[in-house]
């Protein structure tokens, strides 16, 4: 097969200018015969012929072609037969079965003299039948393919042009429950095979995934060709009455004109330029395949069409009052083409625009008024076409007259660190045209304030330094904000902030305790001083490197008590009370008490036991719940019997925490009690009788 390439397709133009008809898609053609040679190629078993099959309700379609020039020639000379063997009856194999002649005479093209009849009213039939009886003689390659191609793609056009050019057979024998496999002859060679299944119709799939897009007048369409080998060429048509009925938008089919992709997928294209704006229209795409048939319709598009190229409006500004008039100058003639139109604002240029109308302006409108103008803002008018897509104006500037003062602004924040740092913070205005703000202070309020800033601020935030060797307790802030035109705003509410406390609080003291073996209750009185805001609770343990808060109480609370019930046994506890007034200070005397729990050498008995009984198995269980860090292991005591004695039974590791006793004799009562062991060789108490009995079924 001869390589394509952009060199062979410009001369394939030249040599066969005199066929006119198909001149136009001279390139097209050959890259589909490419696409065709590549994928016969593949099912052949020699690489000469191409054999398909399509299954219908009363016959076997058989198509074939040749897959070079050469092999053409000889086929249209010496013709083809074709044989068939029952691979299969009634769902048996027949592995001996032989081929047998189906065709009574060999099959080749129809003799010249009948072409011109057949030919007379079928433009791809006269193509096809100059590529068989009026090719020139010649030696060159090139123009030999280029024919032998044209030829090719004739003979997809219509069943009754392959079956013409003796490159299609229909087989009406057919057997119920028998399976075939068919074979083609040249040269008395068998050269191609295919098995057909006469029960499994043949479908004709569609092209999928058809998509477009519309732009100035024209819908470009894109397509996949979903079948390579059945899809040949493609016909796009069209509906103008709302997908009722469709025609073919153009005369000759389309034919690929794009080589596969990179995932080896071929698309097809074609546009249409649409008939007249403002109506539905719908397209759909059917392929054309080696056997002169359609396929099935592939997805539908609809679009509409409307002007998508307009004019830029022109936008002029009038300041009236406090208001700002737009008016904007658009051609009438072209109201129709459009929705309307929409008004955008914006602080800067280069910022994002706001729409100021709520919803679209009438496509008759040319005026709009903003009521609540900005003192300084950039307008545009944006003509909106029929998908809502937007034309702009340039941006128009306006600058209003200015007078009004900013809102007075609001402290968020204020506070004096114990350095005497102070911090204060504010919401920043939402005017536009803001300039800063001004800081002033006063240690009284019966002073006059004094600026603070020199010069005016755009930030939200002031720090101010206070000398801490004044003895007044509080000063007093306020704050002024300024637009662009210096129109001051009054002054913000005074805050009051507390002047630092260097004096740390009184310290509290522990007053009383009681220890048990599992909990120590400690109480204590308050600190004195009257700016403390909190008390916490500090313990360490002697195996502890820092101290754990064991609680938080308020000044408002008044708790002076705790009951600490995580202390262990055999560990010395050190508990402090910290406390911290409104400035942060805590008490410098350490108030602190060491404790430990009373220990009479037994950790707390297992709690909390449940114990069931089965009848029918004869079993005996009971399970407990029970933690402690230390904990090695549980020793589990039983008394069997009444007159027997409470003994050691089983050691369970301490992750267990159920047991059951299987074969347990009837009517016998049983007894147990749970013991844990330790790391450091202490133990728990025995916990109290479990006692069972299972008593025997009735029979």
């Amino acid at each position: 097969m001869v390589k394509i390439t952009v060199e062979y397709l410009n001369m394939a133009v030249v040599v066969l200018n005199s066929n006119k008809i198909l001149l136009k898609n001279m390139k097209h053609i050959l890259l589909i015969i490419s696409t065709l040679l590549i994928t016969f190629n593949a099912i052949a078993q020699e690489p000469i012929l191409g054999l398909i099959a399509k299954v219908e309700k009363d016959k076997v379609v058989l198509r074939w072609m040749p897959l070079d020039y050469k092999t053409w020639r000889n086929g249209n000379e010496k013709g083809y037969k074709l044989y068939r063997r029952t691979l299969y009856k009634n769902g048996i194999k027949n592995d001996t079965a032989r081929f047998e002649i189906i065709t009574p005479k060999v099959v080749k093209p129809l003799p010249q003299s009948s072409w011109e009849q057949f030919s007379r009213n079928n433009k791809f039939a006269k193509v096809a039948g100059k590529s068989l009886y009026e090719e020139k003689p010649t030696t060159d390659t090139i123009s030999h393919d280029l024919n032998f191609a044209i030829a090719m793609q004739m003979s997809c056009m219509t069943q009754g042009i392959a079956k013409a050019m003796g490159l299609m057979y229909e087989d009406k024998n057919l057997v119920q429950g028998e399976r075939y496999q068919y074979a083609l002859m040249i040269d008395e060679k068998f050269t191609a095979f295919v098995e057909v299944n006469p029960t499994m119709i043949t479908r004709l799939i569609p092209p999928d995934n058809l998509f477009g897009n519309f732009a100035d007048s024209t819908f470009f369409m894109r397509w996949r060709v979903t079948d390579a080998l059945m899809q040949t060429a493609f016909i796009v048509e069209r509906s103008d009455d709302g997908g009722v009925n469709f025609k073919s938008i153009d005369i000759n089919p389309t034919l690929i004109s794009q080589e596969p992709d990179s995932l080896g997928q071929v698309f097809g294209t074609k546009s249409d330029k649409l008939p007249q704006f403002y109506q539905y229209y719908y397209y759909r795409v059917r392929a054309v395949t080696p056997f002169g048939e359609l396929s099935e319709p592939s997805n539908i598009l609809q679009v509409y069409g409307f002007r998508d190229r307009l004019p830029m409006p022109r936008l002029k500004s009038t300041i009236l009052k406090k208001e700002v008039v737009l008016n904007w100058t658009f051609p009438d003639s072209l109201s129709r083409d459009i929705r309307g139109f929409e008004i955008l604002r914006s602080k800067k240029l280069g910022e994002k625009y706001e729409r100021l109308n709520a919803k679209i302006l009438n496509r008759n409108i040319r005026t709009f008024v903003d009521s609540i103008p900005m003192n300084e803002s950039y307008y545009r008018v944006a003509v909106i076409n029929w998908v809502g897509k937007e034309q702009s104006s340039y941006p128009e500037f306006v600058q209003m007259d200015d007078t009004t003062p900013p809102q007075k602004p609001i402290f968020t924040y204020y506070k004096a660190s114990q350095k005497g740092v102070v911090t204060l913070n504010w919401t920043p205005n939402k005017e536009s045209d803001l300039l800063g703000y001004s800081v002033f202070m006063s240690n009284s309020k019966k002073t006059e304030f004094s600026l603070l800033t020199r010069n005016i601020t755009k930030d939200t935030v002031f720090k101010d330094t206070l000398s801490l060797e004044l003895l007044n307790k509080n000063i007093y802030y306020t704050l002024v904000a300024y637009d662009k035109r210096l129109n001051a705003s009054i002054h913000s509410d005074t805050i009051i902030v507390k002047r630092p406390d260097i004096l740390p609080p009184a310290s509290p003291n522990f007053t009383n305790y009681t220890l048990t073996d599992s909990t120590i209750y400690l109480t204590w009185e308050n600190s004195p001083s009257e700016d403390v805001i909190r008390t916490l609770l500090l313990r360490k343990a002697d195996t502890d490197t820092s101290f754990t808060i064991l609680g938080r109480f308020s000044v408002q609370d008044s708790i002076n008590y705790f009951l600490d019930t995580k202390a262990l046994q055999k560990h010395k506890y050190e508990y402090r009370l910290v406390v911290f007034d409104d400035s942060g200070l805590s008490n410098k005397e350490v108030c602190k008490i060491n404790l430990s729990l009373f220990d009479e050498g037994f950790k707390p008995k297992i709690k909390d036991v449940t114990i069931m009984t089965d009848i029918k198995r004869r079993e005996i269980s009971f399970n407990w719940k029970y933690d402690h860090p230390d904990l090695e292991q549980f020793i589990i005591y039983r008394k069997k019997g009444k007159d027997g004695y409470l003994s050691t039974f089983k050691y369970l590791p301490k992750n267990f925490h159920s047991f059951v006793e299987k074969d347990v004799v009837y009517d016998l009562p049983y007894s147990y009690s749970i013991m844990a062991t330790f790391k450091d060789g202490s133990e728990s108490k025995l916990t109290d009788p479990i006692n069972a009995i299972i008593p025997k079924p009735k029979e």
